[in-house]
């Protein structure tokens, strides 16, 4: 009856040892794919620009938005963080993108 106790008791270790093999296996996954998805965003702006280039890049989005490109679209282009672009925008005083019609 013993050696009974002890199969079942090693077949249970053996099973969990599978389990927790794949369950690491999943996570290790699952954390490189943060990982790339954290890497592929948008790097902040470089605060060391001017005004006037602040004012460029924001002109080049509308014209990339016009072209048909969604905002975020438009400021990956331009390496600049959406919310970047928004707060710059706001501070010039400059209205919501609106297209143009062609």
């Amino acid at each position: 009856m013993e050696s009974d106790t002890y199969e079942t008791s090693a077949g249970s270790v053996s099973n969990f040892m599978r389990w927790a093999e794949r369950r690491l296996s999943e996570e290790v996954e699952r954390n490189n794919k943060i990982e790339k998805a954290l890497k592929k965003q948008t790097p902040p702006a470089d605060p060391s620009l001017t005004n006037n280039e602040k004012l460029m890049a924001i002109k080049q989005i509308h014209k990339y938005r016009n072209e048909g490109k969604n905002v975020v679209e438009a400021c990956n282009i331009l390496n600049i963080h959406p919310n970047t672009y928004n707060n710059w925008r706001r501070s010039f005083k400059i209205s919501v993108f609106k297209r143009n019609d062609i």
